[in-house]
């Protein structure tokens, strides 16, 4: 989804748990809005970045791409609390989440675990 799309503006919403982008489609602007969010990793975002795609993964592939930053942010209980790799499995696979890969071709790795994405077009 969105293949060669470009992330030109990303906003957090701690408060309100929400994330938004603006998408560059190249014929057209799309918002992209999660809502209900958990938690969110970007390595990096360079401007001129492209998507590769941008698409929902199940829980075991998120866990063995991710192993190290979520090592990073467990003593902090992130993303959630959970003891082991299959107790955040396990409270993952049972909760309403999705994860959803944002894989770049150029300048944009990370993910968004969230319990909805709405896209919207943005009229000029």
């Amino acid at each position: 989804m969105f293949h060669d799309s470009s992330v030109i503006k990303y906003s957090m919403d701690l408060e309100n748990e929400s994330i938004y982008m603006v998408i560059d489609t190249g014929d057209d602007y799309k918002k992209l809005d999660f809502k209900d969010v958990m938690a969110s990793w970007f390595g990096y975002i360079i401007p001129g970045n492209a998507i590769y795609d941008l698409s929902v993964i199940d829980v075991e592939t998120f866990i063995n791409l991710n192993e190290d930053v979520l090592l990073q942010g467990k003593g902090d209980g992130w993303p959630i609390y959970y003891k082991s790799f299959d107790e955040l499995k396990h409270k993952l696979e049972m909760s309403d989440y999705k994860i959803y890969n944002v894989d770049g071709s150029y300048g944009i790795a990370g993910w968004i675990i969230a319990k909805e994405m709405k896209v919207m077009d943005i009229k000029e």
